[in-house]
């Protein structure tokens, strides 16, 4: 850690697949897209609304990366803790910034899901936890909420099928 880095914790939705590569060090590294949506209560319209959305780059190295490829997908809640990080590309006059996460620590959002922890070799699969994972890929380890809703303050009220968030083409790689 170096002095006056900046350190973020953001809670939000996997915006992408997780891509996983291997850098010329021979070290595995997983990147994907998140965004975290405002929610606030509107009292002219009697619900809560969207508001501002903040999409980020997240980079995951080493064991992380591979824990992060086979626990998470598109879709699932999100915790992720790193060093924030400001790209900025200028081109002719045209000046474009990026927001992107070294992550430290990456994890489900358990007020929206159940995941059970295996533990092991990074990359071995753990003991059979039986549960059903949120996005149908098997073996992910998370899964839906079972039983009665959880009772959640106003402000997290979950969002109605047509207020949900779509993430499709936000989604998309960024060019640097």
């Amino acid at each position: 850690m170096a002095i006056n880095e900046t350190r973020v914790t953001l809670v939000g939705t996997v915006a992408s697949e997780v891509a996983l590569s291997t850098v010329g060090t021979g070290y595995p590294r997983a990147v994907f897209r998140m965004v975290s949506v405002e929610r606030r209560y509107d009292r002219d319209l009697g619900r809560f609304v969207d508001g501002d959305r903040l999409f980020v780059s997240v980079t995951c190295w080493r064991g992380l990366a591979e824990n992060v490829r086979a626990s998470l997908g598109r879709g699932d809640p999100v915790l992720v803790t790193g060093k924030l990080r400001l790209h900025e590309l200028r081109t002719d006059d045209v000046r474009r910034t990026h927001l992107s996460v070294e992550a430290s620590a990456v994890g489900p959002n358990l007020l929206w899901c159940r995941a059970a922890p295996r533990r092991g070799e990074s990359g071995e699969p753990g003991p059979d936890v039986g549960s059903e994972p949120v996005s149908g890929a098997a073996g992910r380890g998370i899964s839906e909420s079972a039983g009665a809703a959880p009772t959640l303050p106003d402000v997290l009220a979950p969002r109605t099928e047509e207020q949900s968030v779509s993430v499709a083409e936000e989604a998309l790689p960024v060019p640097f």
